[in-house]
């Protein structure tokens, strides 16, 4: 069986996660509570030396969370902005020229409204 473990995936995966969530300018904890991912998983997860292999269901639950799809999300090393999927480099662009409290605004703006749509989608 192929590892994933300190792979060439593996590695970028790791820039990925920790890029995309530095460009949100969110913490692990706030990642864990919107992806439904362990911080400790996901501080393992950012770290391309880590001790543990990455559960797919993880990656896919990461990759949701930043509106990729996991191919999106290993495809390229994201610390090339270029190489950020065309769908979201506007977005992340955008993102990081706000204010920290402006991101703090917009993450519970997101937050409420995925929520809402959340709650909506049981009551049908």
């Amino acid at each position: 069986m192929a590892r994933f473990h300190h792979s060439k995936a593996r590695v970028r995966l790791a820039h990925n996660l920790k890029f995309l969530r530095a460009q949100l300018g969110m913490t692990q904890s706030a990642i864990a509570k919107r992806s439904g991912v362990n911080q400790k998983t996901i501080s393992n997860m950012e770290d391309p030396t880590g001790d543990v292999d990455p559960l797919l269901g993880n990656v896919e639950k990461l990759a949701d969370c930043y509106g990729l799809s996991v191919s999106g999300l290993l495809a390229e090393d994201f610390g090339d902005s270029a190489a950020v999927p065309d769908a979201r480099s506007g977005w992340i662009e955008s993102l990081s020229g706000l204010t920290a409290t402006q991101k703090q605004l917009l993450i519970s703006l997101a937050e409420e409204f995925a929520a809402g749509n959340s709650n909506e989608s049981k009551n049908i």
